[in-house]
């Protein structure tokens, strides 16, 4: 399932519940043109959420750090 809302807010929790309540897995990213956007409302970003900056497009920011913390390996 994908939902692609572009307006200026955030994936609140509110709205994170409200979305939580579907069936298939979910995978929330709020997407962001800049950091300066993004600090503007990194405090409304729910935790187990994902955050997208498009300045840095390779970069991913987690509100979840259980599932995602470890160590890079060298490569």
């Amino acid at each position: 399932m994908q939902e692609l809302l572009v307006h200026s807010s955030t994936k609140t929790p509110e709205r994170y519940t409200h979305v939580s309540n579907r069936t298939a897995e979910l995978i929330y990213v709020t997407a962001f043109l800049n950091r300066v956007e993004f600090r503007k409302w990194a405090s409304e970003v729910a935790w187990e959420t994902e955050v997208w900056i498009a300045d840095t497009p390779v970069h991913l920011i987690h509100f979840n750090g259980a599932k995602f913390l470890g160590a890079y390996k060298d490569e």
